[in-house]
This record gives structure tokens, C-alpha cells and sequence, in this order.
């Protein structure tokens, strides 16, 4: 398999920087930034090898949006005849979008191939599991049959988390599985990949372990000044003065699609986006521990985050217990929730650089930042029953804010 060159490269993420790309749930777009790391390491580390790989990140960091304009821009440039791209994209249990490009290839054997995804998956797991493996088989055998073993089929299942949650996420290892067997028995020049955002999902997979050759790849929020220019755009666009950036890198941490939740649902205010989404989703989180573990009421979840914490940073010497990602993990109920998010997975591959944040530890992070905050408020109250102002003191107070 040929690699691309560094000019093929830098044309990729030239043409992907010219595209606008929407804000989910606002009519407002703005140009793609930034990933010029993500998109030179997915040509030549991920989709250097067949077999399975898996990205994950918080949820809207962005996977699909990358996805997307890194096909259309390989599709408008041409030169990557060494590829072949099918995109599956499942929403609500269907297959929402099919996208297939296949330079130098014929109508037959694309046709072929369409007709491979163009299968009812209906709403049975077991017939989802057998029919994904189909796909695959199918893509496989062509491959055989025109004799095209120079081509890297590279097949995208995107958001497929949403459709297997419905089920219990055993379904999506069970299709990684089967997947895997068909790729190495078959010995196809194939690299299929899984994005999701579930947390739950991304510990199921990795199960897998190397067989078939999976590898988790993890991308992050934008960097910083990436944001800085999304926001900067956006509130241009839209006529808004006065935005405190600053303040919204403490709260978002570059994470656009929760940048669209603040403008879409709360007009840009952040203290009933703090209380209506943040709080409560952590209070969501306790509440479900709670029942699990028989603690009686939410905040004894609390206390016992308290206490954990305030054991481990004297074990191992860290000073004050304030809800480092690394001390409190993935208990509590907020890896469940996609409140913490395991960034240490064995194997892992970083395609982004991580922020240096307090909310970004070594092996955890908070998807986004705000989660930090809040839970470092109840820390410091010793109850979840925190204020946004709150919440924004301890910021004020810990981060300075221009």
C-alpha cells in the first residue's frame, strides 16, 4: 500500500480548511479548523495497516465532521486511487447516510459494493451482528474477485454506538468480533473502523484486545486557539458582542457541539447552560450510583468522592482534593454518563495533542471542562447542591479570567 506524499497531505488539509461546516442545531456554519495533526496521522499510521481500529473522543469533538471533509476532500483532489472510502452513518437505529468513493474503480464493482451496504439492519441485534459481518464479507470478495488487493478499503461505521445502545453494547463487540474474523480469514486489504462517543462502548471494544488488529485511536476537542476563531466566527455571524472567549475555554474546552447547546438552547448564557446541563447531568450520574450501590441519597455519593479523594492525594503527596480526573476515575457513575472519559486506554494512539488543564489528567479526563468546575464546587461546599455563580467563582478564583 502506497503511502501518500507530504504534498498529497498538505493539499488534504488545505482543501478541508476551505470547507464550512454546520453547528448542529443552528443555521450557521463555519469554516473547519485546525486538525493538521489528526489528519496527516490518519494517512499514515491508522489506515496504514488492515484489520480494525477504533476513534473515539467526547462527544462532539468532532470524529464525524474530520471524517467527512477528509473524504470529500480526497474525492475533489483526486490521487489517493490507493483508497476507497465507504462512510456508514447510523442514527436512532437506522442506517442514516451511505457514502461511498472509489477512484479508478468501475461502475460494476461500485455498484457491487453499494449493493453489499444497502441492507435492511432492521432492529434484531443478532440479525445486525450476522449482517454487518455480510458487508464485510462482501467487500472482501469482491476485492478478490477483480483482484484489486492494491486498494485499501477503508470502511467508516459512525455513531455506531447509537445504534447498539439500544441493545446493550455486547452487540457492538459481538459485531467487532465478527468483523475482525472476516478481515483476517479473508486476508483483505481492508481497514474498518468504528467511531463512537460512548465511554460504555469504547471499554466493551476494547475487550477485543488486538485481535484483527484493533487499535483505539482517541481525538480531542480543538485546541485553543482553533476555538477561539470557531467562536470568534460564529459570534460575528450571528452579530453577538462582547463574548468572553476566555471564559468559554474554562467552560467548553473547545468541544463545538456544546458550543452550539449554549447558543441554541441558552442564547449564549452560560449560568442556566451550567445549571440545565452540567449540574444536573452530574446530579443525573449520582443519582444512578446511588440506586446501584444502595448509598441512599445522592449526595452520599458525594461524600464518598470526598473522602476517596481526600485519601488518595494524601497517599500519594498531591495537596488538596479537588476532583483531579486521575483521582476520581471512572467511578461514581460518571464514565456512564460521558462526564469522565478514559484518554490511558492500553495501546491508545493520541491522533490529538491533549490540552494541559487541570481538567486533563494523565490517564481520565472531563469531556469538557465545566464538569471540572462544578464537581470542584461541591467539593469545596461538600454538597451538589452548587450554584452556576458558584461554580463560576471557583473558576474566577482558580483560572483568572480576562
Amino acid at each position: 500500500m502506497m503511502k501518500p506524499l507530504p504534498g498529497q497531505l498538505s493539499a488534504v488539509i488545505s482543501e478541508a480548511h476551505g470547507y464550512e461546516v454546520g453547528l448542529e442545531g443552528l443555521d450557521v456554519t463555519v469554516h473547519f479548523k485546525d486538525r493538521e495533526r489528526e489528519i496527516e496521522m490518519l494517512f499514515t499510521g491508522l489506515l496504514k495497516h488492515r484489520g480494525v481500529s477504533l476513534i473515539y473522543g467526547p462527544r462532539g469533538a468532532g470524529k464525524s465532521t474530520l471524517i467527512e471533509v477528509v473524504v470529500k476532500g480526497v474525492k475533489r483532489l483526486g490521487g489517493f486511487e490507493n483508497y476507497a472510502f465507504m462512510h456508514f452513518h447510523f442514527d436512532e437505529g437506522i442506517i442514516k447516510e451511505l457514502q461511498i468513493h472509489m477512484p479508478g474503480l468501475s461502475n460494476e464493482v461500485i455498484n457491487e459494493l453499494r449493493g453489499a451496504f444497502m441492507l435492511d439492519v432492521g432492529i434484531d441485534p443478532i440479525r445486525f451482528t450476522v449482517k454487518m459481518e455480510s458487508v464485510i464479507d462482501i467487500i472482501a470478495k469482491t476485492l478478490e474477485r477483480y483482484r484489486l488487493s492494491d486498494k485499501m478499503v477503508v470502511v467508516l461505521f459512525d455513531d455506531i454506538d447509537k445504534y447498539t445502545e439500544m441493545y446493550g453494547h455486547g452487540v457492538l463487540e459481538a459485531v467487532v468480533n465478527a468483523v475482525s474474523d472476516v478481515i483476517r480469514r479473508r486476508n483483505a486489504s481492508m481497514k474498518a473502523i468504528f467511531m463512537v462517543s460512548d465511554q460504555v462502548a469504547v471499554n466493551v471494544i476494547n475487550r477485543v484486545g488486538p485481535k484483527g488488529g484493533l487499535s483505539p485511536y482517541l481525538i480531542w476537542n480543538l485546541p485553543r486557539k482553533a476555538f477561539e476563531d470557531v467562536v470568534g466566527e460564529v459570534s460575528e455571524k450571528l452579530g453577538v458582542r462582547g463574548v468572553n472567549v476566555d471564559l468559554l475555554w474554562q467552560l467548553i474546552g473547545g468541544n463545538v457541539r456544546e458550543l452550539a447547546v449554549l447558543i441554541g438552547r441558552y442564547n449564549w448564557d452560560v449560568k442556566p447552560w451550567l445549571q440545565g446541563e452540567i449540574v444536573k447531568m452530574i446530579e443525573y450520574a449520582f443519582d444512578d450510583y446511588r440506586v446501584a450501590r444502595g448509598l441512599g441519597k445522592p449526595s452520599n455519593v458525594l461524600g464518598k468522592m470526598i473522602d476517596d479523594g481526600n485519601s488518595a492525594v494524601r497517599e500519594y503527596g498531591l495537596g488538596e482534593f479537588n476532583g483531579q480526573p486521575d483521582i476520581v476515575r471512572n467511578d461514581y457513575g460518571l464514565l456512564e454518563k460521558n462526564i469522565i472519559i478514559n484518554v490511558g486506554l492500553p495501546r491508545v494512539t493520541h491522533l490529538s495533542e491533549l490540552p494541559s488543564e487541570p481538567w486533563v489528567g494523565r490517564d481520565y479526563a472531563y469531556q469538557i471542562p465545566a464538569y471540572y468546575w462544578a464537581l470542584r464546587a461541591m467539593i469545596k461546599r461538600k454538597s451538589i447542591n452548587v450554584t452556576p455563580e458558584e461554580i463560576l467563582r471557583i473558576i474566577s478564583t482558580s483560572a483568572p479570567i480576562q
